[in-house]
């Protein structure tokens, strides 16, 4: 500071010292606005940029007319929305596509086209067998019998096929459309081969089935349960029975409001049957009718119980503590939307998650049945060796 105070003193054309620092200042005002402007206006990245789909749809047309190398259209939209899917860190976000898509529509719906069995295969390397014919259905009015094996669908032979793959060739296309489907019978140790032209109607599934005692076994929450559940106990209350079992066992959800609509059958008006969280909005979701079933109740679950059905079984255990009886439940409280796509392809994702009645989450604390009893083979099920179903039985 003194050798400046010294070239001041010395020269005419120099500055004083105030001079000298204002200019410092403008300099250095200056350099902070012209160093903000340009970063400001520099290209940058993103934290959080939105999806440009101008920029998407340009680099599909780039790739389209550049790429070296094979690809699908189909497989580049299905890894885009897996893509998109996989962002979200939602473990039951997912695209279902093709044959799974349809199966899955069908089961949610209660409907498909068809002639009306269900297959079953007792041992792997077997031809499949009617277990079940559904009643007015085309096959019920041809000769055709549970136990009956399926041997070809068409001209191809079914016996390295899946029930599935099966099932894909059988159902499909519209009313009316015509199947020929080769059967075999066994009658006093001998087989006998029956070629069958089958038309197909519209079959409508059922979701659940009545076993006396008064047992209603729900396999899932399709559009149709709720319809289904309220006539199957208008036939258990002509047959006077003292008691109801519910069996959810293997029961994977589906409608939630299925699920909620036959609990409020069994809960006073204004009772919670479960709480609803999407984003910041909490719902109570209640009973809005009067009781109509008093009927004495159990419950069998076990670990592929979920979703819906835990609602239903949660939902009349707080309540009305209803016995339950079983395995531990799966834990899934997730609420989730369907999203459908212009091929018929769906895309599954949360939007949302249930709570109890009591504000318990199940994918933390999965529903725990009062008595436990251990898991019951498939084959088994509803049968003289089901212990779940016997000790549900004991309840009463």
């Amino acid at each position: 500071m003194k050798k400046v105070n010294e070239e001041i003193k010395n020269s005419d054309n120099t500055f004083t010292l105030p001079e000298v620092l204002i200019v410092m200042v403008i300099c250095i005002a200056l350099g902070l606005f012209i160093g903000g402007f340009v970063v400001n206006n520099r290209n940058y990245v993103d934290a959080n940029p939105k999806i440009d789909f101008n920029e998407m749809t340009g680099l599909y047309d780039d790739i389209k007319a550049n790429y070296y190398g094979e690809y699908t259209e189909n497989s580049m939209r299905d890894n885009t929305i897996m893509g998109l899917l996989s962002s979200l860190k939602d473990p039951y976000a997912k695209l279902i596509t093709g044959d799974t898509a349809i199966t899955y529509r069908e089961d949610l719906e209660s409907e498909y086209v068809g002639i009306g069995v269900v297959l079953e295969r007792e041992e792997e390397g077997q031809y499949p067998t009617v277990k079940e014919i559904y009643k007015l259905s085309p096959a019920s009015k041809v000769d055709v019998k549970v136990g009956d094996y399926i041997i070809k669908v068409g001209n191809t032979d079914v016996k390295d096929k899946t029930i599935e793959e099966i099932y894909l060739m059988i159902k499909g296309g519209t009313r009316g459309d015509k199947i020929k489907i080769t059967f075999k019978r066994i009658e006093k140790n001998e087989a006998k081969y029956k070629n069958l032209t089958i038309s197909k109607e519209i079959i409508s599934t059922p979701s659940l089935s009545v076993n006396y005692i008064a047992e209603i076994v729900i396999q899932a929450f399709s559009k149709n349960t709720f319809a289904e559940f309220k006539k199957a106990y208008e036939d258990i209350t002509k047959e006077k029975c003292s008691g109801l079992i519910i069996d959810l066992r293997d029961n994977g959800g589906g409608f939630i409001s299925s699920a909620s609509n036959i609990a409020s059958m069994f809960l006073d008006k204004n009772e919670i049957i479960y709480i609803s969280k999407k984003n910041d909005k909490t719902e109570k979701v209640i009973s809005k009718d009067e009781r109509k079933i008093t009927l004495p109740t159990v419950i069998i679950v076990n670990e592929y119980t979920a979703s819906g059905a835990e609602v239903l079984a949660t939902s009349l255990k707080e309540n009305l503590d209803v016995i339950v009886v079983g395995n531990a439940t799966y834990g899934k409280n997730t609420l989730q939307k369907i999203h459908k796509l212009n091929d018929g392809s769906l895309v599954k994702f949360t939007i949302g998650e249930w709570l109890t009645s009591k504000g318990m989450s199940v994918s933390e604390n999965k529903l725990v049945p009062d008595v436990i009893i251990d898991n019951v083979e498939v084959k088994d099920k509803n049968g003289e060796n089901d212990l779940q179903l016997i000790e549900a039985i004991k309840q009463f």
